[in-house]
């Protein structure tokens, strides 16, 4: 398991220097989930020197020692669920299954994120996909994003989640992909021969 002490005191370092420049608890806590999954919205920004060099040094922390502890967090989550599925003698090959949970977790993100973000915000249907593409991209153009304090306390959980799990996701798809090509390039030249 990941040591979580880094992403607590990370989120205690971000909510005091988010309190810091004036933000509220939800903020702080919002604001650093946006610093650490690298979205960026643009709608909590310092406006000091001394804040803007504070917030710098929050970013590199987070950029360098914390985002990877979340993400792995996802691999030991990824990892009990493979060794369950093989206890149930559920699993036998690695590629299809990281497929199908790549598929799946993929839909599963951007449809929830989009029903949540349209009923949370009370967007149109095509504001929430659009946000809720952006996020979990972490594109994050600014034009939209979480302004109820239901929106940022969704933001908060989703967004660690949603873009955790999309580079992930995107990593197997990847693989599966690459695997899928390879194989038919090697048969192919098999043939040949």
């Amino acid at each position: 398991m990941p040591n979580m002490n880094y992403i607590i005191v990370y989120f205690i370092l971000g909510v005091l220097l988010f309190w810091n420049i004036g933000k509220s608890l939800l903020e702080g806590f919002y604001g650093t989930v946006v610093i650490l999954t690298s979205v960026g919205y643009g709608d909590l920004v310092p406006l000091v020197h001394r804040d803007k060099f504070l917030m710098c040094v929050l970013i590199s922390i987070g950029f360098f020692f914390v985002a990877d502890c979340v993400e792995d967090m996802f691999d030991y989550i990824h990892y009990k669920v493979v060794m369950w599925l093989r206890q149930k003698e559920w699993y036998s090959n690695v590629c299809p299954i990281n497929l199908l949970l790549a598929v799946i977790g993929i839909s599963l993100l951007l449809g929830s994120g989009t029903v949540a973000i349209r009923f949370i915000e009370g967007m149109s249907w095509t504001d929430a996909f659009y946000l809720t593409v952006a996020s979990v991209t972490t594109v994050g153009f600014g034009d939209k994003h979480f302004q109820s304090t239901g929106g940022q306390c969704f933001a908060i959980f989703w967004l660690l989640l949603s873009t955790s799990v999309a580079k992930r996701l995107s990593k197997w798809l990847n693989a599966q992909i690459n695997h899928m090509r390879f194989s038919n390039m090697d048969t192919r030249s098999q043939r040949r021969e």
